[in-house]
């Protein structure tokens, strides 16, 4: 049954948001599943849960989604993308390579030439496992120290991004031992401040002597 909850936000994420109109036996299928007692939460998306929350909502004829549900579908990097910005003396260029295994190959290629690094650690994931049940913040961190050891970016400067903070405080407020669980060193009892410290610590330790680490916290669902 968790399989549906995948296949459909997938399936969301592939076609036109602005067009979407979710039909009344999707929506069945997507609430039916939730209250299946063999779903695991550990491997529901995060965003299943606000599009339970519209349920009501999305079984209405004609449905058009909001800005906050465009956002929330969160459409996978297919092909790496290149932003300029341009600025009174300086034109900066940055570079989504995207995070799916198969965009992976290429980024060595993808970094020739750039001076700097910025890396979107999802922290909101720190309770999600994909779908080998492996933990997601877990192997974000593990990518992050093979990115961070990669040549290019040897002297480079590192902007981290710690991300999907807003859920993260939401996780963590409710069960603050679930750290612990992943971080046996984590601070036991500490607060959210405290307990994002100790994130951001954990990972600019993987940065090298060479690289010049900036951290900064984001979330992703801000309109």
């Amino acid at each position: 049954t968790s399989q549906i909850l995948f296949t459909l936000c997938d399936h969301a994420a592939a076609v036109d948001a602005a067009a979407v109109t979710m039909q009344y036996e999707v929506a069945q299928r997507l609430v039916a599943a939730m209250q299946d007692e063999s779903v695991d939460d550990a491997v529901v998306p995060e965003n299943a849960k606000f599009f339970l929350d519209q349920t009501a909502d999305l079984r209405q004829p004609g449905y058009l989604p909001s800005d906050k549900f465009v956002i929330w579908l969160r459409r996978p990097t297919e092909n790496p993308q290149t932003i300029k910005f341009m600025s009174a003396k300086y034109e900066l260029s940055v570079t989504d390579v995207g995070g799916q295994d198969y965009l992976q190959i290429d980024w060595d290629k993808n970094a020739e030439g750039k001076d700097g690094l910025i890396y979107v650690l999802p922290i909101g994931d720190f309770d999600q496992m994909d779908q080998k049940g492996r933990n997601k913040l877990l192997l974000g961190m593990e990518l992050f120290t093979k990115i961070c050891n990669t040549p290019v970016f040897a002297r480079s400067h590192v902007l981290l991004m710690l991300n999907k903070f807003d859920l993260f405080e939401e996780k963590y407020n409710k069960s603050p031992e679930g750290l612990k669980e992943i971080f046996p060193d984590a601070p036991g009892g500490a607060s959210c401040e405290d307990a994002l410290e100790f994130l951001s610590e954990k990972m600019r330790a993987l940065t090298l002597q060479t690289q010049t680490a900036h951290t900064f916290t984001t979330t992703a669902t801000d309109l």
